[in-house]
């Protein structure tokens, strides 16, 4: 589930094929006890930098794949030894602000552009201290590399629970920041990665005081129902690997119930999501079995949102409106839609939104009511 340009990239940057260099870094400072509760001298600092300007210069000046990924490695085992004893903090702030450079645009003439700028935010990435934000900003806002937006919001997901536990501002602007990206965004391996992002447990983390889990929770219900039609027009019209990542897309949202709880509208709605999904997934079930061709990407979305369906409405016993339909191969292409079993029972999507129009539910709008008898199961 990875675009091909993006694939090469990061199948370049994972290469461990690696050549020695001819210039050493700077000593590594010597810490031989651990910094917790206390923060770094001067020197030690002085010592991050060096080391860290040294390895991007040598990524800024690399004229092979080998080098950039030697580079990119100096920097990982950097962050190890100074994450290992506490100053991993400082660590990040200072990689921050010595790759912005190169990654806001100091790297735009390189024919090694792409690998430098993925194995940069690769190092970005792995560091989840919230001081490494500004670097994943400038990550988020490079719309050249989708690989470099992919680590990213890697990182962000990483860093999440360490930026909530910071307060309003910085929740804030991370979750603005999402909101803005995912709705230009067009990378699927990017998307599925901010659909990861949107996913929240029910449970605080002891380390996010206030609100500011719920706060988070509420933003990322939010930039669901915002994306959602987009990414219901997407499904409909492209199929393919979209329907992995509608499947991410849908967990994401599944997980909101676990929060959500009872309230009627937050419920309603979302009720209605998964309704305008499932009927994107089936419709494009439909024109696929007309075809006589069969889709098992559609039918595992198809299952899923049921599976959803069924646990939001708290169903006794399981609804299987759509599976009964998916296991029966004679079933007409329609009856995904809207069929009658042998037994008079209903079946497909519309039987769902009849059984949840009480909750507010109705048919998505490119839903028309069938103008001839539903299709009869044999």
């Amino acid at each position: 589930m990875r675009s091909t340009a993006v694939a090469l990239v990061v199948v370049l940057a994972v290469s461990t094929a690696v050549t020695s260099l001819q210039a050493q870094p700077p000593a590594r400072v010597s810490l031989e006890s651990d910094l917790a509760g206390r923060q770094p001298t001067a020197d030690v600092v002085a010592n991050m930098r060096e080391r860290i300007s040294y390895w991007l210069d040598v990524m800024a000046k690399a004229d092979s794949d080998q080098a950039v990924i030697k580079a990119r490695e100096g920097l990982r085992d950097d962050y190890a030894y100074f994450d290992g004893r506490s100053a991993g903090y400082n660590f990040a702030e200072q990689m921050a602000a010595l790759s912005l450079p190169l990654l806001k645009g100091g790297l735009e003439n390189d024919p090694l552009r792409l690998l430098k700028e993925t194995n940069i935010a690769m190092a970005v990435a792995q560091m989840p201290q919230v001081t490494i934000t500004p670097a994943l900003e400038a990550m988020v806002d490079c719309k050249t590399n989708a690989a470099v937006r992919y680590f990213a919001w890697q990182g962000f997901r990483d860093a999440r629970t360490n930026i909530l536990a910071q307060g309003r501002s910085p929740s804030e602007l991370t979750y603005n920041k999402l909101q803005e990206a995912i709705a230009d965004e067009t990378s699927l391996p990017v998307m599925e990665v901010m659909f990861r992002m949107l996913e929240l447990d029910s449970r605080q983390p002891e380390a996010v005081l206030g609100d500011f889990w719920q706060y988070a929770q509420t933003r990322s219900f939010e930039i669901l129902k915002l994306t959602w039609p987009r990414w219901c027009e997407l499904t409909r019209n492209t199929g393919g690997e979209t329907l992995a990542v509608s499947r991410r897309a849908l967990f994401a949202l599944h997980r909101s119930a676990d929060w959500i709880g009872v309230n009627p509208e937050p419920r309603k709605q979302m009720l209605q999501m998964i309704i305008d999904l499932t009927w994107a997934a089936a419709t494009l079930h439909q024109e696929a079995r007309s075809k006589g061709t069969e889709s098992e990407s559609s039918a595992m979305l198809l299952r899923d949102c049921e599976e959803a369906l069924n646990f939001i409405e708290g169903a006794t016993p399981r609804k299987t409106y759509i599976d009964r339909v998916l296991r029966d191969g004679k079933s007409q292409p329609e009856a995904i839609m809207w069929g009658i079993d042998k037994d008079g029972n209903r079946l497909g999507v519309l039987a769902w939104v009849e059984d949840l129009k009480a909750a507010g539910v109705v048919k998505p709008q490119d839903a028309s009511t069938p103008t001839t008898a539903p299709a009869a199961q044999e």
